[in-house]
Order: C-alpha cells, then sequence, then structure tokens
C-alpha cells in the first residue's frame, strides 16, 4: 500500500508485554533472563513439597519476580521474589516439614523448612535452580540449633535466600552458620 494507515496510537499493555516477552526470551514467568542452566536440571525438578508446578505457587512467583520493580537480571527477579516472600508470610516455630511451599503460603508462614520449601518452588517455576542448605546455626537472639534455607542461581552464583528474617536479604543472612550438615536437591525432612 501506500503507507496510508499507520497507527498513531500504542496500547500500553501490548507494548509491556512486547518488552518483557523480548527480555525474558519469549516466556512469559521465565526468570532466566538468558542464562543457561544446563547441568543444573535436578534443581528445576518438582517434589512433594516443592510443588514448582502448582497454579497458586506460578502465579505467586510471577507476582513476586515483579515485586517493586520490572527485573532486568536472574539476580534482580530473585531479590524481588524473596522480598515479596518475606512481606507476605511470617515465622512458625516448628520442626521439619509441615505445609510444604503450597501450604506454607496459603497458612501464610511456616518454618525455616517450610519457607525453604516456598522459595525453592517459585524459583523452580521461574526456570531458576533452587536447592536447600541445612547447617547448624547461631541466631542473633543466641539460641544454636539446626537450620535451613534456600540458595538459588544467579548466573554463575548461588546466593542465599533465607526466609525466617525480614532483615535477611538476597546473598545475605542474620544467622551465622556453625556447621554445614549438607545441601540438597530434595528435602529429606
Amino acid at each position: 500500500g501506500k503507507g496510508l494507515q499507520i497507527r498513531d496510537w500504542l496500547y500500553v499493555e501490548d507494548h509491556a508485554r512486547a518488552l518483557y516477552l523480548a527480555a525474558t526470551g519469549g516466556v512469559p514467568g521465565d526468570a532466566t533472563f538468558g542464562n543457561d542452566f544446563t547441568g543444573f536440571e535436578k534443581y528445576l525438578v518438582p517434589t512433594a513439597n516443592c510443588q514448582s508446578t502448582n497454579a497458586t505457587i506460578i502465579s505467586v512467583a510471577k507476582t513476586g519476580m515483579n515485586y517493586g520493580s520490572a527485573p532486568s537480571s536472574t539476580y534482580g527477579a530473585m531479590y524481588n521474589l524473596m522480598n515479596y516472600l518475606n512481606d507476605n508470610i511470617g515465622y512458625g516455630y516448628y520442626y521439619d516439614t509441615y505445609y510444604g511451599a503450597v501450604g506454607t503460603w496459603n497458612n501464610g508462614e511456616g518454618n525455616c523448612c517450610d519457607s525453604a520449601h516456598l522459595m525453592n518452588a517459585c524459583a523452580r517455576s521461574l526456570g531458576v535452580p533452587g536447592r536447600y542448605v541445612h547447617a547448624y546455626c547461631r541466631f542473633s537472639s543466641g539460641l544454636e540449633t539446626g537450620h535451613v534455607w534456600s540458595e538459588v542461581l544467579c548466573g554463575n552464583e548461588w546466593y542465599t535466600a533465607d526466609l525466617v528474617s525480614d532483615y535477611n536479604y538476597l546473598g545475605y543472612k542474620t544467622s551465622t552458620t556453625l556447621s554445614l550438615y549438607n545441601r540438597y536437591i530434595e528435602l529429606p525432612f
């Protein structure tokens, strides 16, 4: 044609979605930002308590990765997600797994095990490897006890993602690790 049919307006949601899909490689809800996690597939698998394919978890993760501001990296998406989860769940003291990821979200609180299930399930649902860390730790209160938290892979580096304290942020936890027990794909307790 003659080019007379010029679109002189832009629908904002269409534009925003196009930018988002371009930044994430065309997959809605993908927080990998082009990182190649080949060799880390075992840290993406859903488990009985890390229900990363559950619709509620996927929705929570997609909302969380954009919490505050649109991320431009895997680290940014995980930073936002951790803040979102910390702002929306509380800590409950009990031993071992009780709720799993979905139950923790629905209940609004969880212990360290269940909080780690929630963080890992959300990360895995976004295509980001997440694993469990089990250690003996000292907390600011002076309590020394077994503790579990998540680590998420951003680029080539694993970052601590511990949801038990509002003072924690991605890459930092307030407790001191005294003795590392193990890292897990699936938490055995």
